[in-house]
């Protein structure tokens, strides 16, 4: 592994999730002064660091060989805030009813927007880059 580009990985993925050292060090299990070290190529992180960031979610394949894994599998944290957000929309809106197709519709748009957000429009497979079928209506509006 390259040092160096390890090194700017690792603070490329810190800076993606919003967190400052002390914060991405406490998912690793280190403080901010390893972290600090980490990123700035000077020390290199023990295996338990990288398995304590991937259990947080850290991307660690893409650290380790620059390569992005490609999103198949389902970020529930995402599903969650999508869902989420869709239900507090009705809620919101209680003389609307809402079709089950219109509101799965808005939770994919909802769901694609927070993917890409996160992930970056090049992860997506071809399917989850489809937006929703346009057209559908509310019922009793």
């Amino acid at each position: 592994m390259d040092n160096e580009q390890f090194s700017a990985r690792l603070l490329a993925e810190r800076k993606r999730l919003k967190q400052n050292q002390a914060e991405f060090g406490a998912l690793g299990g280190v403080s901010r002064l390893a972290q600090l070290n980490y990123e700035h190529g000077d020390r290199a992180p023990s295996a338990e660091y990288l398995l304590k960031l991937g259990d947080a979610g850290v991307d660690v394949v893409y650290l380790l060989t620059g390569q992005r894994l490609e999103i198949n599998a389902l970020d529930w944290d995402i599903v969650e805030r999508a869902f989420k957000l869709v239900f507090r929309m009705v809620e919101d809106e209680p003389e609307m009813r809402f079709s089950s197709d219109h509101l799965f519709d808005l939770f994919k748009t909802i769901w694609t927007s927070m993917m890409r957000d996160t992930y970056g429009e090049t992860n997506f497979s071809q399917e989850q880059r489809a937006l929703p079928p346009a057209g559908r209506t509310v019922e009793g509006v």
